[in-house]
């Protein structure tokens, strides 16, 4: 862990050196991202949010054929983005934050944008490995979070603990595979929907999603992101493939048929 630790505090020296430094919110357009040619009505570009010691990459699409569409697609991207500063109660609070993005699904109706990154508070002394993410309807203009494709029960549950683990950390010397997983298997049935059915909420985040529970979509999967404890790294992912959700369990069946598409 000291290893990891030395290798993100590294990576925020090294920005908090070269950061703005002026206060000011500077956006970098015109940075190309995703600009090939995939078959979708639209072209995404990188703008990155600037503030001291605050740097958040996050996308923009440009040429979509309705620009209403486009300027509220991208109104919510650019503002869920910012409110990465919610993990630490608001930018005022931020000793210094760096995220960037990946583009995990990107189809003409659904866009899946996934944030990672470091940060740390004022009064902290170490810095968090952070996960959050941002699901968007193209088509009617709305950000989609896992209670709106799927039933949230017991028998949900069953697939969530048997779904694959995703370490972030690629020393096989540690054993965070096995403590994750039982963090999530020994989560009472209760407790543990009301984690995911609170999910994706970047809003007052610490009241209204303590655990700090993501999805993300990519073609014929499902990820879940949510907080774990800091020596376990900080955040745990847990991968579903789509083949393994039954159609009663379904919501929504045009964001399901564009998940499963090829």
């Amino acid at each position: 862990m000291k290893k990891i630790m030395l290798l993100i505090l590294t990576v925020l020296l090294t920005f908090t050196v070269s950061a703005c430094g002026d206060g000011e919110n500077t956006s970098n357009k015109n940075i190309a991202s995703n600009q090939v040619n995939d078959g979708v009505n639209y072209k995404v570009n990188k703008e990155t949010y600037n503030e001291g010691s605050i740097s958040i990459s996050y996308p923009q699409i440009s040429e979509l054929v309705d620009s209403s569409k486009e300027s509220t697609v991208n109104q919510i991207l650019k503002e869920e983005a910012i409110k990465g500063v919610n993990y630490f109660n608001g930018k005022e609070n931020v000793k210094v934050m760096q995220i960037n993005y990946v583009i995990m699904l990107k189809h003409n109706d659904i866009i899946s944008v996934k944030y990672t990154g470091v940060g740390m508070a004022k009064n902290s002394s170490e810095p968090i490995n952070m996960i959050y993410s941002t699901n968007v309807n193209i088509k009617n203009g709305t950000k989609i979070r896992l209670k709106n494709i799927l039933s949230i029960d017991k028998n949900f549950l069953e697939i969530f603990r048997e779904s694959s683990y995703k370490s972030l950390n690629p020393n096989k010397d540690y054993d965070w595979d096995d403590r994750n997983r039982e963090a999530i298997e020994s989560t009472p049935d209760g407790s543990l929907i009301e984690k995911l059915t609170n999910s994706d909420i970047l809003d007052d985040i610490e009241s209204k999603n303590p655990d700090h529970v993501f999805c993300y979509l990519k073609n014929n999967t499902i990820t879940i992101a949510i907080k774990t404890e800091h020596d376990l790294g900080d955040v745990a992912e847990f991968e579903i493939l789509t083949e393994n959700i039954p159609k009663k369990m379904r919501i929504n069946n045009d964001i399901w048929n564009i998940i499963e598409s090829d």
